[in-house]
């Protein structure tokens, strides 16, 4: 293989664990921070559960829960659940932090930025996704690292 591509490879790898890592942590940080965000009540507008096939016919679950808000009478709307939460291929993860978002819908406590109230979240606080994300990107950093001074890639 030409010294080039392996080079190209080399990066990308790289660049998946650090970028990966660094969004791990920031999200963790995030939520942490929400803990301290202001506490209102909302509505829920839409919720659910989207289950997809990737190419490779494994499932993908991604819950989806957009709700309204009022603060400092303004009206706003959102639909992050959590920072750092997405579509995993692990459904409890998805069920878990959808299950008690929506579990005394219509309402729900929002969580709002009071430096920006357009940024909100459904839940705060370290969860289990936040934990796997950090696991799964320091556990490929690791791989990545002992791959490159063993000379594997």
């Amino acid at each position: 293989m030409p010294e080039e591509i392996e080079f190209l490879i080399k990066v990308v790898f790289i660049a998946i664990g650090i970028g990966g890592i660094i969004y791990s942590f920031y999200s963790a940080l995030m939520t942490r921070a929400a803990l301290s965000w202001i506490p209102v009540s909302g509505s829920i507008t839409s919720h659910g559960i989207d289950e997809t096939r990737d190419s490779d016919g494994d499932y993908m679950y991604e819950a989806k829960v957009e709700y309204i808000y009022e603060y400092r009478g303004r009206k706003y709307s959102g639909k992050r659940i959590a920072f750092g939460f997405g579509s995993w291929n692990i459904k409890w993860f998805v069920q878990g932090a959808y299950i008690e978002v929506v579990s005394r819908a219509p309402y729900i406590t929002v969580y709002v930025n009071p430096k920006s109230p357009k940024i909100s979240c459904a839940l705060s606080g370290i969860r289990s996704f936040h934990l796997a994300n950090i696991i799964f990107f320091t556990v490929w950093n690791i791989i990545v690292y002992k791959a490159l001074t063993s000379g594997l890639i």
